[in-house]
């Protein structure tokens, strides 16, 4: 997938993000999405309040972790050298995270107008909020299992630490 490239500003935190953590966020930034996908899909025929308080916390939740998953991403990546193949799965996250944003936002939306359009509007973009996720953790499980990326460094620190089971 061919997109423009997104520079997201860098965020300045107070401590340094360790390197292989990326593996370990990256699966709740996958499901969590897809959780709320079908807690919003169930919520069309029951119909219930709190299923839509906990979608939003949800929603919340998946975009802190996708936030935390890029972050953990671009520490990893710089100990990779295959850089034109990592750039593209950066770009990619990137859009994961702007989607991220916009699907709470909408979320807040579809709560407060409480129209169907609205609701619809919603849910198509929770639908593509999903896909960019399932596409992107396609380009991750590629990046690993076909180009390698990182497998040498996770052996090194294996060695070096012997509560990291990769």
């Amino acid at each position: 997938m061919n997109l423009p490239p997104i520079n997201l500003p860098k965020i300045p935190i107070p401590f340094e993000i360790p390197q292989m953590m990326h593996p370990y966020v990256v699966y709740f930034a996958i499901a969590l999405p897809i959780v709320v996908l079908l807690l919003e899909i169930i919520n069309l025929i029951v119909k219930k309040r709190a299923i839509g308080v906990i979608s939003f916390l949800l929603a919340l939740l998946a975009l802190a972790t996708t936030i935390t998953a890029f972050m953990t991403g671009n520490t990893d990546a710089n100990l990779a050298n295959i850089d034109s193949v990592i750039q593209a799965h950066k770009n990619l996250g990137a859009y994961v995270v702007v989607l991220s944003m916009v699907v709470v936002v909408f979320k807040l939306f579809s709560v407060m107008i409480r129209t169907g359009i609205v609701k619809a509007l919603y849910l198509m973009i929770l639908i593509v909020s999903v896909g960019f996720v399932a596409n992107e953790a396609m380009s991750g499980k590629d990046l690993v299992y076909k180009n390698g990326v990182n497998i040498s460094k996770c052996k090194n620190l294996e060695k070096q630490n012997k509560y990291l089971q990769i």
